[in-house]
């Protein structure tokens, strides 16, 4: 597909989103009647675009428009109008990843539902801030990830997905935390989104509660064995078990490898507003997504 059919695919898809969007909630539509109005699904057609074309920044993007495509957005407008506009819009990016979510194929390669589900880091700044800078309700905070020995400032997402055989997995949800947050209350607080089958997660989902709340919902929690206290190492046959679960996790590995390679969704240095971290995660998740849609 070349360069133009593609943008014209992604402007069809989020214009029809738009245009939904706002008839559902026209108090938030801007009506200013300046013929100059760059209109909001242009400007997230814009960036989705950019992404595509392998471009992150919003400069870069900019700039790669006005270049190359002026004649398609001929009132895009100067650069830091551009990024303010892509940052009043992160609802509606919000708003368009849960729309594409539901409209998510979750058929599968294997005739037993397997879900993965894991978090990651989403990185403003390597270095933590003092406690005192820090909001109570602030989605940005300090945090650590065990599995990169990475002490950070900024937030932590959270996927499920549907394994597959052959290709990669499938996205059940995504949920934005602070990074602060432990990884078992989010999967707690969005226990009814899992399939019916197995669920595959580490040992930061251990819970009794959990497991027998998932029962309920006819999921089986899998995870692997923890050492103790009292356990201070793992017999064979624990071994063995512990290597089968992490073989079942390479699925979420492996999608989590393309997600970060397709988005640059860990790299947020650059982000000066919790309104401009919102767009930044929520503009990469809906990629993700239009991307899994083949667009």
């Amino acid at each position: 597909m070349n360069r133009y059919n593609s943008l014209i695919e992604i402007f069809l898809l989020v214009s029809d989103f738009v245009k939904s969007y706002f008839n559902k909630n026209f108090m938030e539509k801007n009506t200013s009647p300046n013929e100059n109005y760059f209109h909001d699904d242009e400007v997230m057609t814009v960036y989705l675009f950019g992404i595509q074309v392998r471009l992150h920044s919003v400069k870069e993007v900019h700039d790669y428009i006005c270049s190359h495509f002026k004649d398609c957005f001929p009132k895009i407008p100067e650069y830091h109008a551009f990024n303010y506009r892509l940052n009043k819009c992160h609802k509606l990016f919000k708003a368009l990843c849960d729309h594409l979510f539901e409209n998510n194929d979750l058929s599968t390669d294997i005739k037993e539902v397997v879900q993965s589900i894991d978090s990651f880091p989403i990185v403003v700044s390597k270095k933590t801030r003092k406690m005192s800078d820090i909001k109570k309700d602030d989605l940005l905070n300090n945090g650590y990830c065990s599995s990169k020995k990475l002490y950070y400032y900024g937030g932590k997402g959270h996927i499920a997905i549907v394994n597959q055989e052959a290709s990669l997995g499938k996205p059940i949800f995504f949920e934005l935390a602070p990074a602060s947050n432990h990884d078992l209350p989010v999967a707690k607080k969005l226990i009814h989104e899992f399939k019916k089958g197995t669920l595959i997660g580490d040992k930061a989902y251990i819970s009794k509660q959990f497991k027998d709340n998932l029962l309920k919902n006819d999921v089986i929690l899998v995870n692997p064995i923890k050492l103790s206290k009292n356990k201070k190492e793992y017999d064979e046959t624990e071994k063995i078990y512990n290597r089968a679960v992490s073989s079942r996790r390479q699925s979420i590995e492996i999608f989590f490898a393309w997600l970060i390679q397709l988005t640059k969704i860990q790299k947020a240095s650059f982000i000066r507003s919790v309104s401009g971290f919102l767009f930044f995660v929520y503009s990469r998740i809906a990629f993700m997504l239009l991307k899994l849609q083949h667009i």
